[in-house]
C-alpha cells in the first residue's frame, strides 16, 4: 500500500476530531426512531430517571441521587443545592427534564409526583406539557419533610392537573423550583381519586416506537383577510401558512376565544362570520400538527368585531 502523503496525515489529524464532534451534535432522532411512553386507560407512569431530555440551565442541573435510599430504581436531585428558588418565568429559564407520552385518551390529568423535600426550602417543583408551564400544575409541594411521598398538591392548596386536548403525542416537563428537591417518579391519571398511591406506586408504563419524524411544523404566517376589524356579519378568511421538512400533509385546528370553531382539517383556510355576541376582541388561535403523532405548532391572532355606524336619519 503507498503510504498517504505528508499533507493528507496533516489534514487527517485534524479533521478527525470534527468528524467526531459532528457525530455527537447531531439530535438522538437522527439515528433512532421516536419512542414514547403509552398511556393507557387513562394512566401513565414513568420512572424519573427514565427522561427523554435533559437540559441543565441556570446553573443547576437534574443529576443521579445516591445519598438517600428508598427510591424506585433511581432519583435525580436539582443540584447543586445552593438555596435557589424560581417561582415564576421557569419556562426555559432552569434546569428541565422531559418525558415523551403517546396518550389515546384526552382530558383532564391529575400530576401525582413521588419526591422528597430535604428541608422546606427543598421542597417544591414545577410540571407542565408541550413546552408551557400552565399555573394549574405548578409549585407542587412535598411534605412531610424528610420523607418519600406521592403529592398532587400545590402551594395554591389545589390538586395539580393539565389538559391533554388531543390525542396522540405530547411531552410531559418537568422544572426546579427549590435545588435540592429530588424526583423518583411520575403518574398521569384521569382520576380524581385524592388517595395518593402506595409505595412506588404502578409499575412503569411500556414505551412504544412511533416513528422518525420529530419536527413539529413551523407556523410561518397567520392572516387576516379582508380586514382584522370586521363588522358583525362580515366574513373574514384565515389563512396559515407553514413550513415542515415532513411530507406528510400538514392538519389545521381553528379556536375562537379557546372554543373549536374548525376541527383539525387538511385545509389552511377558514371562513369565519363575525357575531354579535360578544362585540369587541376577539382571540382566534390555529394549531397545526403534520400527523397524529405531533404536538401541535400554535400561533394567536386578534380580531376585532365592530358594530356597523347608525346613520342619523337625513
Amino acid at each position: 500500500m503507498i503510504p498517504a502523503p505528508k499533507w493528507w496525515r496533516r489534514r487527517a489529524r485534524w479533521l478527525a476530531p470534527l468528524a467526531y464532534m459532528s457525530i455527537l451534535a447531531r439530535p438522538a432522532w437522527a439515528a433512532q426512531t421516536l419512542q414514547a411512553f403509552q398511556e393507557s386507560a387513562g394512566s401513565v407512569a414513568m420512572e424519573a430517571e427514565h427522561y427523554d431530555a435533559k437540559t441543565p440551565l441556570g446553573g443547576h442541573d437534574w443529576t443521579p441521587q445516591v445519598a438517600i435510599v428508598g427510591h424506585s430504581g433511581g432519583s435525580l436531585q436539582a443540584m447543586p443545592n445552593s438555596g435557589a428558588s424560581v417561582n415564576s418565568g421557569y419556562v426555559g429559564k432552569v434546569a428541565e427534564l422531559v418525558y415523551n407520552v403517546q396518550f389515546s385518551t384526552t382530558g383532564t390529568y391529575y400530576v401525582w409526583l413521588r419526591g422528597y423535600g430535604p428541608s422546606n426550602a427543598d421542597d417544591t417543583v414545577h410540571t407542565g406539557i408541550d413546552s408551557s408551564g400552565p399555573a394549574s400544575c405548578d409549585r407542587l409541594i412535598f411534605l412531610p419533610l424528610g420523607a418519600w411521598v406521592w403529592s398532587r398538591n400545590t402551594m395554591d392548596n389545589v390538586p395539580a392537573t393539565l389538559t391533554v386536548q388531543t390525542p396522540g403525542f405530547h411531552t410531559f416537563h418537568i422544572w426546579m423550583r427549590e435545588d435540592g428537591f429530588i424526583v423518583d417518579k411520575v403518574l398521569l391519571t384521569t382520576s380524581s381519586s385524592a388517595t395518593a398511591p402506595t409505595g412506588f406506586g404502578p409499575p412503569e408504563s411500556p414505551r412504544i416506537t412511533l416513528g422518525s419524524d420529530t419536527t413539529v411544523p413551523t407556523i410561518t404566517g397567520l392572516t387576516v383577510g379582508p380586514t382584522a376589524r370586521p363588522y358583525i356579519g362580515d366574513t373574514v378568511t384565515f389563512t396559515t401558512t407553514v413550513t415542515d421538512p415532513d411530507p406528510s400533509p400538514a392538519e389545521y385546528r381553528y379556536l375562537l376565544d379557546s372554543a373549536e370553531v374548525r376541527p383539525w382539517s387538511t385545509s389552511a383556510t377558514f371562513a369565519w362570520t363575525a357575531g354579535s355576541s360578544p362585540v369587541g376582541a376577539r382571540t382566534l388561535q390555529v394549531q397545526v400538527r403534520d400527523d397524529a403523532t405531533q404536538v401541535p405548532a400554535i400561533r394567536n391572532l386578534t380580531v376585532v368585531v365592530l358594530r356597523k355606524p347608525v346613520m342619523p336619519p337625513p
